[in-house]
């Protein structure tokens, strides 16, 4: 699905892409864990959202569960090894910024439960869909994310695309 969101390649200068990821993890309402990294954004994508791909077409969080994932490169099309949780949500928010610069955020909620065992989750990465995906960017958890069936996760991942 492509939409009217461009990229226009600046006459001087060029485009800075900027990606951040955020997990935060609540058991019992109260929250018990929350870390911040930046991440790889891949050339795949950027290719892309230069050709019409926008916010709107990267829709899939996934989370990844390799026992060693690779170094993340931004030649890189897949996760190492994908999860898939059992309903979860993805939520897409705009976020206002200073002028020349363009920024989104994705967010998925995985309830208590959705982990029916103990899980260490140590990849993540945003893409178009589920099947033949294209994706945008990739974390590899620094260190690696200890979850429990009790616990519910947030994963927020924020992308800023400016001029520079």
């Amino acid at each position: 699905m492509k939409n009217n969101f461009k990229i226009a390649v600046p006459k001087s200068g060029g485009l800075q892409f900027k990606g951040i990821w955020r997990v935060q993890l609540f058991e019992n309402g109260v929250q018990v864990f929350d870390h911040e990294q930046d991440n790889i954004i891949v050339d795949n994508a950027i290719v892309h959202m230069a050709h019409g791909y926008g916010p709107a077409d990267f829709d899939m969080l996934h989370v990844g569960t390799a026992p060693f994932p690779s170094t993340p490169t931004t030649a890189q099309i897949a996760l190492d090894q994908d999860y898939y949780p059992a309903g979860y949500s993805t939520t897409h928010t705009q976020i206002d910024v200073p002028a020349g610069t363009f920024s989104f955020q994705k967010k998925a909620s995985l309830p208590a439960g959705t982990f029916t065992a103990n899980t260490t989750l140590t990849e993540a990465g945003l893409f178009t869909s589920d099947s033949s995906p294209v994706m945008l960017n990739r974390i590899l958890f620094t260190p690696s994310i200890q979850i429990t069936p009790l616990q519910a996760a947030f994963i927020t991942t924020t992308i800023q695309i400016r001029r520079v």
